[in-house]
């Protein structure tokens, strides 16, 4: 948890393990990095990097986006996605933009578009997430139908889109959920 390109020597030395010889052997197509977007890291990490990108974009307009992400404030989606527009990505490189499904607040139509818009120019694959929900928050996930349309708009559009599957959430292990349980079975 937290945002890797926060401690970028440790995520560099982190990766080096990974995919050393002599630490887990992995190719760096078995690798991705995600982060909210701090612009001069992911420049950075293109550069110098090889293993896969997830950027959690989740909103494409900058206000509602900043509602969830506060970091939009201070590293704007929009900066990150100029980089990844004029930076030369390799062929068999994954640039992932991770999309979380939030009824009513992200998954309109208006909201596909823009989504659309702003990825145009970019080799890039969306990620739609249903929301794993959890008494905590007041957003819900939307609706497999709802999900389903945005998929076949974007898809329709030109954007490889996926739907991710959710797994753990029957005992409270999946994406997002760990993160909820205060308080209890702990020791």
């Amino acid at each position: 948890m937290g945002e890797p390109f926060d401690n970028y020597i440790q995520l560099k030395a982190a990766l080096d393990i990974l995919q050393a010889p002599w630490g887990y052997g992995f190719g760096s197509k078995r690798i991705t990095v995600s982060t909210v977007g701090i612009p001069e890291r992911v420049e950075q990490y293109l550069r110098e990097e090889n293993a896969g990108l997830a950027v959690s974009v989740h909103n494409p307009f900058p206000e509602e986006r900043r509602k969830i992400m506060p970091s939009e404030k201070k590293y704007p989606l929009a900066e990150t996605l100029k980089i990844l527009k004029r930076t030369p990505i390799k062929k068999d490189r994954k640039i992932t933009a991770e999309y979380i499904m939030l009824k009513d607040f992200n998954d309109t139509p208006a909201h596909a578009a823009e989504l659309v818009r702003i990825l145009n120019g970019i080799r890039i694959k969306v990620n739609l997430i249903p929301f794993n929900s959890s008494q905590e928050s007041s957003y819900q996930p939307s609706a497999p139908n709802t999900i389903l349309a945005f998929q076949e708009y974007l898809n329709g559009k030109g954007l490889r889109t996926t739907v991710r599957k959710s797994k753990g959430n029957d005992i409270n292990a999946a994406c997002g959920l760990l993160s909820t349980r205060t308080g209890r079975n702990r020791n």
